[in-house]
């Protein structure tokens, strides 16, 4: 990861801060005497020479609309004051943590994405080793459950694998127990219909870059699961937020241009050049999703 030097403007070309920014300068003025410092240079101090930490604060200042910052909730109104109640001095690592924090108290508050943006199919993407833990730990491991062994559940997702068949043993199995974060095609009905004839050697890390996942998310083994399903009015897909995206650093609220859904983005990416032909796709949160006889797969 390059770094951004701490002299670098935070504020994107003629960007002027959302309300989150207004509550922020209060806050400085507030608790830091009217030192004379402006929000962005005291944001500079805050976010040091850490780029991951810098572009969170960006998000959070400049670029975050879809949170309502007239909620009476202090945390919803203000996600980065939650994490400065202690002062400046606070180390970025401690900082961090009391951000996560709040985040967690408010996911799921972006509103809701309009129907019509996605079509007939959605899909997410997982490791295969993430997906099989995150099952064994909410489903495994008792008697009464169809996989007691984690060798019954591995048996139970390679025959999905094999056969593109959900187990009747998984329908209506959750993914995860939190927020599971989806994909579409704005085009079609094929959500990875991106991928094209790309030649095999970089279609998985082609398809993790166009999500703003990096290299880690494939998991140890390289093994990644397209998880595909149908749209249903039944879903709730809700718009992704500062508070969603927490500290994960390659998060970014969508252009200004967009007000129905997410965008991805690999702002800060390692290699960012690495695929100069790389496409934004639109996201979405989903509170649950679960196996259904519509859902297929496909490894990479």
């Amino acid at each position: 990861m390059s770094v951004i030097p701490p002299t670098t403007p935070l504020s994107p070309p003629g960007a002027s801060p959302r309300p989150y920014g207004a509550v922020f300068e209060a806050y400085v003025q507030r608790h830091h005497g009217g030192n004379g410092s402006s929000p962005v240079s005291t944001l500079n101090q805050l976010s040091g020479n850490d780029p991951g930490w810098q572009r969170i604060v960006e998000n959070v200042v400049y670029l975050e609309r879809f949170l309502n910052h007239q909620d009476p909730d202090a945390t919803r109104l203000n996600l980065l004051v939650a994490a400065l109640q202690a002062g400046l001095n606070v180390p970025i690592d401690q900082m961090r943590s009391d951000y996560v924090q709040a985040c967690r108290k408010n996911q799921l508050c972006g509103g809701p994405v309009t129907s019509h943006a996605v079509k007939r199919r959605f899909a997410c993407v997982v490791a295969r080793e993430t997906l099989l833990r995150r099952l064994f730990s909410k489903y495994g491991g008792i008697p009464e459950s169809p996989f007691e062994k984690l060798g019954d559940l591995t048996a139970l997702l390679d025959s999905f694998l094999d056969t593109n068949q959900v187990p009747a043993s998984l329908l209506g199995k959750r993914l995860s127990g939190n927020p599971v974060w989806v994909t579409w095609s704005p085009d079609s009905d094929n959500p990875f219909d991106f991928i094209g004839q790309r030649p095999a050697g970089d279609r998985k890390y082609f398809l993790l870059h166009c999500l703003g996942l990096d290299d880690s998310k494939a998991g140890s083994d390289g093994r990644l699961l397209l998880l595909e399903f149908d749209w249903n009015a039944d879903l709730e897909f809700v718009r992704p937020t500062i508070a969603d995206g927490a500290d994960y650093p390659y998060f970014r609220p969508p252009p200004s241009h967009i007000t129905t859904h997410g965008m991805t983005d690999w702002t800060g990416f390692p290699d960012p050049d690495r695929f100069l032909d790389a496409i934004r796709r639109p996201e979405a949160l989903l509170p649950i999703l679960a196996f259904t006889t519509e859902t297929t797969v496909q490894e990479l």
